[in-house]
C-alpha cells in the first residue's frame, strides 16, 4: 500500500513539473514562470541578429555567471537548463534557466519580484479574474489561502493556479499567460 501511495505521488509531482516544463519549451517570447513550489523557470529570448556575438560566446557567458553566482549562494541555485538557437542562423536565441527561489531569481537578474500571502499584499486598484470578470478586491482578500506575485518588468508570465489579475495585465486564455507590459507593475492572485 505505502509502494502504491508512493508511486501514486511520484507520478503526481511528474505530472505538476510537467505543465511548467511544457510551458517553457513551448515558450517563443521572455516568459517567467512561477512553479508551485514557489522556484522560478525562466525563458529568455533574444534577437542578436544586429549583433557580433556567436553563439558558443553567449553559451559560454551564461554558463560562467551561473557558475560563479552558485558558487556564492550554493550550487543549483540556477540551473541553465538549455540554450538554443530558434532559427538557422544561430541569432535568435533562447536560453531556459531554472531558479530554486524568488530570491535567486531576484538577485541574479537584479529584479524585486516579490510573492506575499494574500494577507501581506497591497491590493489597490482594478482586478480581473481568468474570464475577464472585475472582481473587488474585497472578494479577493477573503480567500485568505491565496499568494501575490508583484512584477515589474517587460515579460509573459505563467503560474499554475492563477485566479485573479491587475488590470494592467492582459490574459491570454489559450496559453495561461499573462503579459506585463514595460513600465507597469503587474499584480497576479494565485493559490
Amino acid at each position: 500500500m505505502k509502494k502504491k501511495a508512493l508511486i501514486l505521488g511520484m507520478i503526481m509531482i511528474a505530472l505538476l513539473s510537467t505543465g511548467c516544463s511544457n510551458v517553457a519549451k513551448k515558450a517563443t517570447e521572455n516568459t517567467f514562470i512561477l512553479n508551485k513550489d514557489e522556484s522560478v523557470t525562466d525563458v529568455s529570448v533574444e534577437d542578436y541578429t544586429d549583433s557580433n556575438y556567436k553563439i558558443d560566446d553567449l553559451r559560454d557567458f551564461v554558463t560562467d555567471a551561473v557558475n560563479d553566482y552558485n558558487e556564492k549562494n550554493g550550487e543549483d541555485s540556477v540551473v541553465l537548463k538549455s540554450y538554443e538557437a530558434l532559427d538557422e542562423k544561430g541569432k535568435n536565441i533562447k536560453v531556459v534557466i531554472d531558479y530554486k527561489t524568488i530570491e535567486d531569481y531576484n538577485k541574479f537578474n537584479n529584479t524585486d519580484y516579490e510573492v506575499k500571502s494574500i494577507s501581506k499584499a497591497d491590493l489597490s486598484g482594478k482586478f480581473k479574474d481568468v474570464e475577464g470578470e472585475e472582481v473587488k478586491t474585497k472578494t479577493i482578500k477573503e480567500e485568505t489561502k491565496l499568494k501575490v506575485l508583484t512584477i515589474d518588468e517587460d515579460t509573459k508570465v505563467y503560474i499554475k493556479g492563477a485566479k485573479y489579475y491587475s488590470s494592467k495585465l492582459k490574459y491570454n486564455k489559450e496559453d495561461k499567460t499573462l503579459y506585463n507590459a514595460e513600465g507597469k507593475t503587474g499584480v497576479i492572485v494565485f493559490k
